[in-house]
């Protein structure tokens, strides 16, 4: 794919993306689509991540011309592992950084409001691991050929300012990123990203409710354990993988 075309689809994806999740909204806004569904914290995140894979889908197999099955490939076989480990080393990782930095919660959160929080994490993993690391990942690559440290770093980049709100903290959500597209290349399984992300999102805070200057510290010892924790299931994967395909 040369690079014109590949400027030319990221661009067409991108507004297709921003067409169907405004268009959802307003659909949203008006009929109170999320009320209806209990959804009244969330209000748009359900409809946004319907518009993201829908939009990312339409991008994937219509204007970059790849397969639909290629969009969150696992193993079949590794599926469930692939998502359960994505949630037991960030929570695992959550657990440890709570320890050695002597936060822990206070009480036990809440059921609700730990469902609440995972499944608002779900939704923007869902959302944001289709963008960044199968959208904006795939086309940096298509751009940039063999070469493999430019798409890692612009897409890791890319993730960090979508969150920015300070130079930090675009540094440490850029570590996250790196972090998910090194996962994604080993596994090539957006569910590991997934679940991986849910946890992040939806349990660090109510696992370890710090104070607001010390929450981007926190986060980046946690991502640093999971990281090295993602490492190990990798590992790990690789050897049962290699086992599953010598079975007859």
């Amino acid at each position: 794919m040369n690079r014109v075309r590949v400027f030319v689809s990221f661009g067409v994806s991108l507004l297709l993306i921003c067409i169907l999740v405004l268009s959802l909204r307003v659909i949203n806004n008006a009929i109170g689509f999320a009320s209806l569904l209990g959804l009244e914290t969330h209000p748009n995140e359900l409809t946004d991540t319907i518009a993201v894979v829908v939009a990312v889908i339409i991008a994937w197999v219509y204007i970059d011309g790849r397969k639909l099955e290629a969009v969150g490939y696992s193993q079949w076989a590794l599926l469930p592992y692939d998502f359960l480990s994505g949630f037991v080393v960030v929570l695992l990782s959550a657990l440890i950084v709570a320890y050695v930095y002597k936060a822990g919660y206070h009480k036990i959160p809440e059921v609700a409001s730990i469902v609440s929080g995972l499944f608002s994490g779900f939704l923007t993993g869902i959302r944001e691991e289709l963008l960044f690391r199968r959208l904006a990942f795939e086309n940096f690559s298509d751009l940039f050929g063999n070469r493999l440290v430019p798409p890692i770093a612009l897409s890791s980049l890319a993730f960090g300012f979508w969150h920015s709100h300070s130079l930090l903290e675009v540094a440490v959500i850029s570590f996250a990123g790196l972090i998910l597209v090194c996962a994604f290349i080993s596994t090539r399984s957006l569910w590991f990203l997934v679940a991986f992300h849910m946890t992040w999102n939806g349990l660090t805070g109510k696992i370890i409710p710090v104070s607001e200057e010390d929450y981007l510290v926190v986060n980046f010892l946690v991502l640093l354990f999971a990281g090295l924790c993602s490492v190990i299931y990798y590992l790990a994967r690789k050897q049962f993988s290699k086992r599953a395909i010598a079975q007859p």
